[in-house]
Order: C-alpha cells, then sequence, then structure tokens
C-alpha cells in the first residue's frame, strides 16, 4: 500500500472516531463530575495509556461534615439544618462559593433540598451528623492554593446554630464540567502519538487502535490539574501483501 493511500486511510479512520456521537456518557454530558483522592479511576498507574490530556479542573472541593452533640434529637435536627441554611446564605452573598451534594456527581443545594438525611455517630451517643460540599472556581486569575485556603476560610468561620459544629472531612477534591468535551482533543492526541510509532517502523506497517469508543477516565495530577485518559490500545502491524 503506498503512503499516500496509507494517510487516507488513517485519516479516515480517526475522522469517525472524532465525528461519531459519544456512547457510555452520553447522558452524562450536563453533568459536573466530582473527582476526590478517593475515587478517581479503577485502573491501577500501569494500566493507564501512555497519553493523557492534563486539564485544569474547573471547581475546587470540600467535603464538610455538620455534627451537633445537643442531648435532644429534635433540637439537634434543627440545630444542623439552621446552620447549613446560613452556609447557603453566606455562600449565596460571597458570589464565590457554592454549597451541593453528591458523590460522584454534585448537586447544588438549595431552600427546597438542604434538608439532608442525617445520621447517627457511630460512636457518640445523642449526636446526629450529615455531610455537604463546598466548592469554589478555580479561576485563572488565582493560584491553586489561594483558593483552597479561600474554602478553609469559609468553613472556618462559619455562623453556627447551638452546638453545630462544621469541619473538614478528607482531603480536597476536584470537579471538571462535562469531562466529555475534551474527548476529541484527546482523539487527535492519541491520534498523533499512534502515527509518530508506526512512522518509526517505516512503511511496511500500518496501526490498529482499539478502545477509543471507552468512556473518558481520569486520573489527578497535582492540587488543581487532571489528567483525562482513554484507555486505548493499538498495534502496530505489518501491512498485508508484502
Amino acid at each position: 500500500m503506498g503512503e499516500i493511500m496509507k494517510a487516507l486511510l488513517f485519516a479516515a479512520t480517526l475522522a469517525a472516531f472524532v465525528s461519531s456521537p459519544t456512547t457510555a456518557q452520553d447522558e452524562f454530558d450536563v453533568e459536573e463530575v466530582i473527582v476526590t483522592g478517593s475515587r478517581i479511576t479503577d485502573y491501577r498507574p500501569e494500566e493507564i495509556p501512555a497519553v493523557t490530556l492534563p486539564k485544569r479542573a474547573d471547581f475546587m472541593i470540600q467535603k464538610v461534615r455538620v455534627i451537633s452533640d445537643t442531648r435532644k434529637s429534635d433540637v439537634r435536627k434543627e440545630e444542623i439544618y439552621a446552620t447549613i441554611f446560613k452556609l447557603m446564605e453566606k455562600a449565596e452573598k460571597s458570589n464565590i462559593f457554592t454549597l451541593g451534594t453528591g458523590e460522584d456527581y454534585f448537586v447544588p443545594l438549595t431552600k427546597s433540598n438542604f434538608k439532608l438525611q442525617l445520621q447517627a455517630h457511630r460512636h457518640k451517643p445523642d449526636t446526629s451528623l450529615t455531610h455537604l460540599l463546598v466548592k469554589a472556581a478555580l479561576d485563572q486569575k488565582a493560584s491553586a492554593n489561594e483558593i483552597s485556603t479561600s474554602i478553609k476560610n469559609f468553613i472556618k468561620n462559619a455562623e453556627i446554630a447551638g452546638r453545630t459544629e462544621v469541619l473538614p472531612a478528607g482531603n480536597l477534591g476536584l470537579s471538571i464540567v462535562r469531562p466529555e468535551k475534551y474527548r476529541k482533543e484527546l482523539i487527535r492526541k492519541i491520534a498523533a502519538d499512534a502515527r509518530s510509532a508506526a512512522e518509526a517502523f517505516g512503511s511496511d506497517y500500518r496501526i490498529t487502535l482499539k478502545g477509543l469508543e471507552s468512556p473518558l477516565q481520569w486520573e489527578r495530577q497535582g492540587l488543581d490539574t487532571m489528567a483525562l485518559f482513554i484507555p486505548y490500545e493499538y498495534d502496530i502491524v505489518p501491512v498485508s501483501g508484502k
């Protein structure tokens, strides 16, 4: 097969991948995906492909525990909900922070859903708690450390009701809105890498790419960056007939 024909075949194959609609995550295109240190990817480091696409996340997120040990259960409940409501008002006035909930996808808290389900403390009697999320946009004008500090101060200076406490729970996380929007850019980067590898073997070999239809995955890189990837594979095989 001539060089021009091989180039055309490769370009056509790539175009089919790039222009085709996404599959497994189409329904999540409007979602804000949460990335934490404990839930990033099911892939081991050695399984992550060579080509990834680093992107700064859209938001920094801190999980927060709201807890009260007031003796009467109905008073505890009211204290926790009053504290959450005060946090919501403070966040709204700041025009910086947003409160939400969720494990994999961020769901904003509103006046109609802020009364989250409460849990009994495992080791302390007469103690109730719940968790929520505080997020701030990763503004290009502010460093990740500055944004991290602003979130910590927001939590530290929370206005509380009764015996309620507002405490950070776990490490800072990240979120990204519609990560699938980066699929085409990532596939182009994969294609360029595969093309370069094939060229090293000469004109007697061609590329077979597999897995580009897989859902986008991610791993965290640093305080504010995510590396997006697709678990693809490619084979470099002899051109038939040569």
